[in-house]
């Protein structure tokens, strides 16, 4: 939000901002909390849940660093938030910025395509879990953590021809994010890595070596263009 604000809007961001840092495993808030602040993702991965009457925890949503999260105008959370990693985040007192928003175009502007971004992001997720196989749902996880590491958007000319990509979150976060088993993620990662689609360096970190065939198996054949097959 920063980056969007004006000399004034970031002097008083600056003014109501703190930092917070949250090790692994430790709950920012929880459903229907009291929510008195808003903030962005500086490191780490925060995940969104949505706990059912039965007990059962489901995986909302994935929040990396520059995500927005909180909601603003609102005085409580529909979402447990927590640290799926050790997080930094760097908050903002909701009802001050709230007021420091309604002051700024551009700051509204800029919230405006981060929620249209993340309404998009949950459609195309709605869709994935509906209608692709576990492989598919794996091959669109580690596409999506790639976008994420490339940072959608670059030169083509900027993409590497075998980008590295790192599980942020464990295998058993993964697991309740795609609606499978940790088992079948690692039998889909051998898999892949016999088909020389990825290199696995560790058991949290591989290297891509065919970011189109892995943009087939996940149907985005947008990526074909930049990563033929």
């Amino acid at each position: 939000m920063c980056a969007f604000a004006g000399d004034e809007a970031a002097r008083e961001l600056a003014m109501i901002s703190r930092t917070r840092r949250i090790s692994a495993g430790q709950t920012i808030v929880t459903e229907q909390d009291s929510l008195d602040f808003v903030g962005n993702v500086v490191s780490g991965v925060v995940k969104l849940s949505k706990t059912l009457e039965d007990g059962r925890q489901q995986i909302v949503g994935l929040l990396f660093p520059s995500d927005f999260m909180g909601h603003i105008f609102s005085d409580h959370s529909r979402f447990a938030y927590e640290a799926a990693s050790d997080v930094e985040i760097c908050v903002f007192d909701r009802k001050a910025f709230e007021t420091l928003v309604q002051n700024n175009p551009e700051m509204q502007h800029e919230l405006l395509l981060k929620v249209l971004t993340e309404l998009d992001a949950t459609r195309e997720w709605m869709v994935l879990l509906g209608c692709q196989n576990a492989r598919e749902r794996i091959a669109s996880f580690l596409l999506m953590l790639l976008r994420r590491s490339l940072q959608t958007g670059c030169p083509k000319e900027d993409l590497p021809p075998n980008p590295t990509i790192r599980f942020p979150i464990n295998r058993k976060n993964i697991a309740l994010f795609l609606g499978t088993t940790i088992e079948t993620i690692s039998r889909q990662i051998q898999s892949m890595s016999k088909a020389n689609i990825l290199k696995i360096v560790d058991g949290n970190t591989f290297q891509i070596t065919s970011p189109g065939r892995l943009a087939k198996i996940a149907n985005h054949e947008e990526w074909l263009e930049d990563y033929p097959v």
